[in-house]
């Protein structure tokens, strides 16, 4: 007789749909970013602003969404999210000015929080003391280099033939409905679903805490392991929003230049999933150095952008893969260095601050280039932050035990 399915596998399909949103709030901006600097001829750093704005109100959701799915049911809070998230990209379609834009961005960063802390936390709860747990979030994070790899080729498809404004609206249906039916499936595990089976044998995810939450967040290893995602984050960001104006800047197709920040989201995914492998044989902090030391790499060869054919795939390949591999390493981090007790508390913090930083550099990034006429200054200052990340890691130790 066939065995049955287990439902929390139905449940991180569920979560990995919902993770493949982000592609539509975090990712998509950089497409949308040239068709409304040319309909409203805004400049670099003001129409960079709408995206800070998202990035801070994204900052508060993702906590307060996460808070809320711990308190009451996901259902509810799925749905809300969804019809938020929707309206929000549903009105972009009808922006005609800055504020409008941000406003509206805004919105969809409300409905965005459901997007990272609920779905990665769900698939932790379903498959807690399970002997495939690591391979569950696994799934649910490759969802964001997923949508990736899947929506930025179509979203700038249907910019290029439908509009910007139809396209809003066009992710505003799917936004919705991704969340309205991952809610039917997204449910919280019976208190009774204890490993049975061949899911016996799972590692246990509870050692003894170390610290209180409060201390642990004052000592050098939350606050290294803090420094290094904040510089993750700056340079995604900033790629996210000002790699495609960079590359069409120097001749490249505005095609393949989101095809080949979609793949940055492909290889990510094989980045996450070898982090993960790798983690076997390297800890979690070597994992963040060499992911740092990747970025920065990936960041100094678009430098040759416009000499070397090679440059696109290349960068594509190499950012895409220690951007996913740092990831496991900020997350294992966490766990490794200060427990489990609170991991879900850090990861929020830490998501939440680093998103906070990453928020200033597009704008940055962006008011260089309307001082000076080049990408290059912002590129160098994310080097020196990402050789100072790898730097900060080095240094990152367990923290002493109380006496």
């Amino acid at each position: 007789m066939p065995r049955k399915i287990y439902y929390g596998w139905f449940v991180v399909a569920a979560c990995f749909a919902v993770a493949t949103m982000v592609a539509i709030t975090v990712w998509s901006f950089g497409i949308f970013f040239k068709p409304l600097e040319a309909e409203f001829g805004w400049t670099r750093s003001l129409t960079s602003s709408a995206y800070t704005v998202f990035l801070l109100v994204y900052a508060a959701a993702v906590i307060v969404t996460g808070r809320l799915a711990d308190k009451f049911d996901p259902r509810p809070v799925l749905i809300g999210c969804g019809i938020i998230g929707a309206a929000g990209y549903m009105l972009c379609s009808g922006i005609n000015s800055i504020v409008q834009l941000r406003l509206t961005y805004a919105l969809a960063a409300l409905g965005a929080g459901a997007t990272v802390a609920m779905p990665s936390a769900y698939a932790q709860r379903w498959f807690y003391g399970r002997k495939r747990m690591g391979l569950a979030i696994a799934i649910v994070v490759c969802g964001v280099g997923t949508g990736s790899f899947i929506f930025a080729p179509i979203i700038n498809y249907l910019i290029e033939n439908q509009g910007w404004r139809i396209t809003y609206q066009v992710l505003a249906v799917i936004f919705f409905a991704v969340h309205a039916l991952s809610a039917f499936i997204i449910k919280r595990p019976p208190t009774d679903a204890a490993p049975a089976g061949d899911e016996k044998g799972g590692k246990s995810v509870n050692p003894p805490q170390i610290l209180s939450a409060r201390k642990a967040m004052l000592t050098y290893a939350f606050i290294g392991i803090c420094i290094t995602h904040i510089v993750g984050m700056s340079a995604f960001q900033t790629m996210s929003v000002h790699f495609i104006p960079y590359a069409t800047d120097i001749g490249v197709s505005s095609t393949l230049a989101a095809t080949t920040f979609g793949t940055v989201g492909l290889f990510s995914i094989l980045g996450r999933l070898g982090g993960g492998f790798a983690s076997e044989r390297l800890s979690f902090k070597t994992l963040l150095i060499i992911s740092c030391t990747g970025l920065t790499v990936a960041l100094g060869i678009l430098f040759l952008l416009g000499r070397f054919t090679w440059v696109l795939p290349a960068f594509a390949f190499i950012f895409g893969i220690f951007h996913g591999n740092r990831i496991v390493g900020w997350v294992g981090s966490l766990g490794e260095f200060l427990g489990m007790a609170n991991i879900s508390l850090f990861i929020g913090i830490t998501e939440a601050i680093a998103l906070l930083f990453g928020a200033a550099l597009p704008y940055v990034a962006g008011y260089i280039f309307d001082a000076t006429g080049s990408y290059y200054p912002a590129f160098i200052l994310l080097i020196l932050m990402c050789i100072g990340g790898a730097f900060a890691a080095c240094f990152i130790k367990p923290p002493a035990t109380p006496s």
